[in-house]
């Protein structure tokens, strides 16, 4: 009897300490919630776009940014251009970084590379 408790015992002090182990890692992962965190600086270093509104010419910057909630990003009045299941394109201004990285449904932003083809050249 007294090696069933302890064995019990045992297997119950093990199953804590994993689930300990558990919420710390998921405290961890809360705290990098943006694998890729892009800065008004990173969008002053890319090309901007130019878009003629009401009030005149504005420069905006393409990004990427991965959500799950692209509806959430709309009602905010950032201009959505495609969506997927994990992501979007998206239009925005300079001032707009800070309004996105509030939303706690966006988990990275980040800046379209182009990759052009390469077969002009040979090996």
């Amino acid at each position: 009897m007294k090696k069933l408790i302890l064995i019990l015992s045992i297997v119950v002090l093990n199953t804590s300490c994993h689930s300990n182990q558990a919420i710390k890692n998921e405290d961890k992962s809360e705290q990098k919630m943006f694998q890729h965190r892009i800065t008004v600086k990173d969008l002053e270093n890319s090309k901007p776009i130019v878009v003629k509104t009401d009030k005149g010419y504005m420069n905006v910057y393409s990004v990427i940014i991965y959500t799950d909630n692209p509806s959430e990003l709309e009602e905010k009045g950032i201009a959505v251009q495609s969506k997927s299941t994990r992501f979007v394109t998206a239009l925005i201004k300079k001032e707009d970084l800070e309004k996105i990285y509030q939303l706690k449904s966006v988990k990275s932003i980040s800046l379209p590379k182009m990759d052009y083809l390469h077969d002009d050249k040979l090996n």
